[in-house]
């Protein structure tokens, strides 16, 4: 994997993702998702958070964590399509995340997810008690709230092939995630 790392013009970190598994095999789970999609904005306009949910998203964009396809984009691409549902975590009380896009790679269709054809990596949650306990070590200890993903790693292009949508009925648009993120 470390032969397939290279840094790009902008000084990120670009990786092939460790496929297991072959990505041709994910079933195309347009449909699927799309229902999801429906039903999750439903539930937003109930809350009045459609429009902040559909910001969150053209957040991730104007970022470059994730790209908008245009009609071309789609068209030529001949690769697999795998479309990774997404949820919004509300936290009014917050005030730099009231609305966190989350997103579902163990979603299942047709007996598979997304996450059987990726590699795992190390159980980080082991070792929070080593966490913890080294907070404690010593007499001052400094935390900070991180409002938005500073540490992640651009996918290569063709890795790019996990999709979202942002809006049911008109105005459907697919969305490329570009970078994987990983905890600072």
């Amino acid at each position: 994997m470390w032969n397939s790392c290279m840094k790009d013009t902008d000084g990120h970190w670009v990786v092939s993702y460790p496929w297991i598994k072959t990505p041709e095999e994910l079933p195309n789970n347009e449909k699927q998702c799309f229902a999801k999609l429906c039903s999750l904005e439903k539930r937003l306009k109930k809350t009045n958070s459609a429009e902040q949910y559909s910001r969150a998203i053209d957040d991730m964009v104007e970022k470059g964590f994730a790209k908008k396809l245009t009609e071309e984009e789609k068209g030529t691409y001949h690769g697999p399509v795998h479309y990774i549902p997404h949820h919004a975590v509300m936290r009014p009380e917050s005030a730099s995340t009231p609305i966190r896009i989350v997103f579902n790679s163990s979603s299942v269709c047709e007996g598979s997810s997304l996450n059987d054809y990726w590699g795992k990596g190390p159980d980080l949650l082991r070792n929070l008690m080593g966490v913890i306990m080294r907070f404690r070590e010593f007499k001052i200890a400094v935390a900070g709230e991180i409002s938005t993903v500073k540490c992640s790693i651009r996918l290569g292009f063709h890795q790019e092939t996990c999709t979202s949508t942002d809006s049911c009925g008109e105005n459907l648009k697919s969305v490329h995630l570009t970078h994987m993120f990983s905890p600072l």
